[in-house]
């Protein structure tokens, strides 16, 4: 759902993931915009996408991880990492799947189960990829799992180590983390991904002293 800025852009219209007319978002323009990505790393794709406090314009978060889905994600914990896994009574899926339309067997109900949502939202779960990794305790916010949105706008879970906002962990540790996910997706890289809910150009008061905001990857003023 577009959330409408009582605040005009004035943003190229050609610019990523601007509305249509550079000035205000539309119902239309969600789908035009999330049509425009993913991308591959490990770069932010441009440099205006890279936010800058010496302009009022702020980009939309970006992600930077690998798009598994449920199954894989549940795989690696369970192999991987199977202190993390959480069980408790009750279907698998419950968290994970839609409640209204998926057909739960009433037997599940009455059994202890690997709880999916409980486990790979768990921050036991992103503290042991941290700690495999080498991660510091400081920089626990680059590890999320969060769903990711392809081109078409199917959601599936997904493992993320970074954001346009804070840049990513080392390309050290995400060689090794690429290491681990071959074992159970081979063909999987990752990429940035418009955040699910974040995903609109904004305007934001100037700030005093304006300083320019960094991250690993690039910098530069944005558009």
């Amino acid at each position: 759902m577009a959330r409408h800025s009582p605040v005009p852009l004035h943003i190229a219209p050609y610019a990523l993931f601007a509305p249509a007319d550079g000035l205000f978002y539309t119902e239309e323009d969600e789908d035009r915009v999330f049509a425009q990505q993913p991308f591959d790393g490990p770069d932010v794709p441009f440099d205006y996408l890279v936010p800058s406090r010496t302009t009022t314009l702020r980009p939309p978060k970006l992600v930077y991880g690998w798009k598994l889905g449920y199954e894989k994600l549940m795989e690696i914990a369970r192999k991987e990492f199977p202190d993390t896994v959480i069980t408790c009574i009750g279907h698998p899926l419950l968290g994970i799947v839609d409640e209204e339309t998926y057909d739960f067997p009433p037997e599940s109900f009455g059994e202890k189960h690997e709880n999916y949502a409980m486990t790979l939202t768990s921050p036991l779960f992103s503290t042991a990829v941290r700690e495999y990794l080498g991660v510091p305790e400081e920089d626990s916010d680059y590890i999320v799992v969060q769903h990711l949105y392809d081109s078409a706008g199917e959601a599936a879970l997904g493992l993320i180590v970074g954001t346009n906002y804070i840049g990513a962990i080392e390309d050290e540790q995400i060689e090794k983390l690429q290491t681990l996910i071959d074992k159970y997706a081979p063909n999987e890289r990752p990429q940035w991904y418009l955040d699910g809910n974040l995903w609109q150009w904004r305007r934001v008061a100037p700030s005093r002293g304006a300083t320019k905001a960094t991250a690993r990857k690039k910098t530069a003023p944005a558009v």
